[in-house]
């Protein structure tokens, strides 16, 4: 039998980008528990795992969410706080979250396309540089 209504516009991708980020972070922090030079409080290891889990909780809130701007504004920060993480972490717990940066990416452009418009490209870089921003400021901060 045929459905006549919407088809669902759940992104399983971002759905499952945002499990393997929340993975990692407790992976993170799990390994950094084990380590006797650095401690679980130290304010750039919470820094690193509140970003992480706001992108995972952004990616997993965007999937869900029915297209339109907040949708794209979702993915996009959650697109870049993971991409920055994945650089500034590449020897550590950047190539873990590799996978879920490129879910996220593609989720993010899906989501601009969707929408359609010459806006949704603003919207979405607008999102993407304040969340770099972030990462940017309180990894200096940190």
């Amino acid at each position: 039998m045929r459905s006549t209504g919407r088809r669902s516009r759940v992104s399983v991708a971002a759905l499952f980008a945002a499990a393997l980020t929340a993975a990692v972070d407790s992976f993170y922090l799990l390994a950094i528990s084990g380590q006797e030079d650095s401690a679980i409080s130290d304010a750039r290891v919470l820094f690193v795992a509140g970003c992480l889990a706001g992108a995972a909780g952004l990616a997993a809130v965007g999937a869900v969410m029915p297209g339109g701007v907040v949708r794209v504004i979702l993915l996009a920060a959650s697109a870049c706080t993971l991409l920055a993480w994945t650089f500034l972490g590449m020897f550590s717990i950047g190539i873990l979250l590799s996978i879920p940066t490129i879910l996220t990416v593609r989720a993010a452009v899906q989501a601009v396309e969707a929408m359609g418009g010459e806006s949704s490209y603003g919207v979405a870089a607008a999102a993407g540089f304040a969340a770099l921003a972030v990462v940017a400021i309180g990894f200096a901060n940190t």
